[in-house]
């Protein structure tokens, strides 16, 4: 399991990257979890709130990315960068 990440040596699979940056949003942020679950390309709401629903986000998802490279690239506490091995 891992797909291109573990052929390129990097430990982990996209489902845990993925569960990681939601749970990250959920835990330390105060974005709309909607527009997180838009950010992973997730279905949200009912069919009819996705009928009215005629806006996508994107600035908005465009700032929760921006937060989450920020928050890859602080050193955690033993003085690692958290997206980098």
């Amino acid at each position: 399991a891992g797909g291109a990440a573990v052929t390129r040596g990097i430990p982990g699979v996209v489902h845990g990257m993925r569960s990681t940056f939601r749970n990250w949003g959920r835990e330390r942020t105060d974005f709309r979890p909607e527009l997180l679950e838009l950010a992973l390309a997730h279905t949200v709401g009912n069919a009819v709130e996705r009928a009215y629903a005629r806006d996508d986000g994107l600035e908005q998802r465009r700032t929760i990315m921006i937060a989450w490279a920020e928050f890859l690239s602080k050193p955690d506490k033993a003085g690692r960068k958290v997206g980098k091995r």
